[in-house]
């Protein structure tokens, strides 16, 4: 029911990106993560939130270097725990990828498909050999927050723009 296009993203991309969980960290996950001092700590979280300019895909980006800090307190510099973090957060795009195309095609003359075309398009996205980088490379977590940020935002738009049932 309406459970299911939560759940089932999650399931998927950890059953094709479980392999994924034991890659080391490489290219700029050096300098983003094993060389950036400021994820070490969360308090002050000024220091979180401020990255170094030698913090490669990290550098100019708070919200990222502060995850990567959340991730350090918990995991410290195992790969495993911030190659985690990645997938669920890829996971959750979908699933909000997943809400936002049923959502809006049940504006469309595809509404009786609505369920079936969104589930393909939301696994063609999450699958996509190109998605690939954003759970293998942690620092692509820029993009997958950045998927987040702007799918939260059109699925409010689309909530907002949608007629409510009167008393709702």
């Amino acid at each position: 029911g309406r459970l299911f296009p939560w759940v089932a993203p999650f399931a998927v991309v950890l059953a094709v990106y479980y392999g994924a969980l034991r890659a080391p960290f490489i290219f700029d996950d050096h300098p983003a993560i094993e060389r950036n001092e400021s994820i070490r700590s969360l308090w002050p979280l000024t220091t979180s939130l401020s990255p170094p300019v030698t913090a490669a895909g990290a550098t100019g980006r708070p919200v990222t270097n502060l995850s990567l800090a959340l991730d350090h307190v918990v995991h410290e510099l195992d790969p495993r725990g911030y190659h985690l973090t990645n997938l669920l957060l890829h996971a959750l795009a979908g699933a909000l990828l997943w809400q936002l195309l049923r959502r809006t095609l049940g504006h469309t003359r595809l509404v009786s498909h609505r369920e079936i075309v969104a589930a393909g398009a939301t696994l063609l996205w999450l699958l996509h050999p190109l998605q690939t980088e954003t759970v293998i490379c942690v620092i692509q977590r820029n993009e997958i927050l950045v998927a987040i940020s702007l799918l939260a935002v059109l699925l409010a738009l689309e909530r907002a723009a949608s007629p409510r049932p009167r008393g709702a």
